[in-house]
């Protein structure tokens, strides 16, 4: 049964929401959610509806971050790490369309998205510290240390 096309914004909305919760808190999670966004966004075809909006110069622009990339595997000798480095950054490339061409029905909906990537901050820091806890109590080790505690979440310390 096919979804009517508000029926798909708010599929869209849910997924984006998703995907921010989840993003500093279980990247497999977010990237399973990024890609039922796009999923979503072909199915609807408000992508092929909006397609001056997708293919405008915002999306463009952070689009051509990725063809920086795909550029940059012209100079180098690693082409096993480049080509690792392109399939990381896919969604640079995919992302910024979806998201141009779906709007949010409501201004509110950008605080909510916003909110859950904040509560999803903030769980991914109780974790980082509930992990250090647990193996300081356990062992006595001490990972309180920015570069010991993002690794509980698997993410550079800059990001945390």
């Amino acid at each position: 049964m096919p979804f009517s096309v508000k029926q798909h914004q708010q599929i869209h909305f849910y997924l984006l929401v998703l995907f921010c919760f989840f993003l500093p808190l279980w990247s497999r999670v977010a990237v399973f959610a990024l890609i039922l966004v796009i999923l979503n966004a072909l199915a609807s075809g408000l992508l092929w509806q909006h397609r001056q909006r997708a293919l405008g110069p915002w999306p463009l622009l952070f689009s051509s971050f990725y063809l920086l990339h795909l550029l940059g595997m012209l100079y180098t000798s690693n082409t096993a790490e480049g080509l690792l480095d392109l399939e990381t950054k896919l969604s640079f490339l995919l992302l910024p369309p979806v998201l141009f061409a779906i709007p949010l029905p409501a201004p509110s909906d950008r605080a909510k998205i916003l909110r859950a990537f904040l509560f999803g901050c903030v769980a991914a820091t109780f974790y980082c510290y509930a992990c250090a806890s647990l193996l300081y109590l356990r062992t006595g080790l001490n990972a309180f240390f920015y570069q010991y505690l993002a690794g509980y979440v698997h993410a550079h310390p800059s990001y945390l």
